[in-house]
């Protein structure tokens, strides 16, 4: 029987994303719980909570691959009346490790970006916003002529959305595209120099939305998760790719989208 530590696996994941790629402000890697530890299994998510990490537990996982991470801010206390707290005590509880690639994934080359601008049919992509020499995040591609109606329900499609918000004519004709993971509104700018049509991202707000259409570039809003839940397979692939059959990978069931338009 082959044996596999939680350290392998995260040094196989690091070369996913490796972390030095991440912004100075991120938190990523091992971030709970031991690496020294014989994997029993994966669960991968974008979002961490305790119903996670019970799901974990009953699939018999002990170690949680995740994209967002957790302690941003320094604790004074770790109790069940806070969310961080809530999420630790069940991790360290249950002997459960959680590790996290985030703004590492966004940037490297295959990541999420390259993802989202795969799915959409973007061609001859190029990046958004450099954070280094040849590395950034978001990307700019082409398209074939569509409109910003059409490029919003194929958006909703591609990303199993419900339901998105636009902003702009609905009308105009889109062949340039600039698109980010996540909570892409600081990238107005970027995309506005890129001569992009259109900014496909998550988490604008009002101001931000008026304020790109006034000019010229409008807004295609698919929400935060809908655009990062695509983590997932980016991880499965990878590591059954790395670790064939020696261990069992699980997509999480009980990661869901908290934010919904009905």
């Amino acid at each position: 029987m082959i044996f596999v530590k939680i350290k392998e696996v995260i040094d196989k994941l690091n070369t996913l994303a490796p972390p030095e790629l991440a912004y100075d402000w991120d938190n990523v890697g091992l971030l709970c719980g031991s690496d020294e530890r014989e994997v029993t299994g994966i669960l991968l998510t974008l979002d961490l909570d305790v119903n996670v990490v019970l799901e974990a537990k009953e699939k018999g996982a002990n170690l949680i691959v995740g994209h967002h991470p957790i302690l941003f801010e320094p604790l004074k206390k770790v109790t069940d009346k806070t969310p961080d707290g809530k999420i630790l005590m069940a991790l360290i509880e249950n002997g459960i490790s959680y590790f996290a690639a985030h703004t590492n994934l966004d940037i490297v080359e295959n990541g999420l970006n390259d993802l989202m601008a795969k799915k959409l049919g973007l061609k001859d992509t190029k990046i958004l916003d450099f954070t280094a020499d040849s590395t950034g995040i978001g990307r700019t591609g082409e398209l074939e002529p569509i409109t910003l109606k059409d490029l919003a329900e194929k958006t909703k499609t591609v990303f199993n959305a419900g339901k998105v918000r636009i902003c702009g004519d609905e009308n105009a004709v889109i062949t340039k595209i600039s698109v980010c993971t996540g909570g892409g509104a600081s990238f107005i700018d970027a995309a506005l120099k890129e001569g992009a049509d259109v900014l496909i991202t998550g988490d604008f707000k009002y101001n931000q939305m008026r304020d790109s259409v006034a000019l010229g570039l409008n807004i295609i809003d698919i929400g935060h998760y809908n655009t990062e839940i695509i983590c997932c397979k980016i991880f499965d692939d990878f590591l059954k790719n790395s670790l064939g059959d020696k261990i069992s990978v699980h997509i999480s069931e009980e990661n869901k989208n908290v934010a919904k338009f009905i």
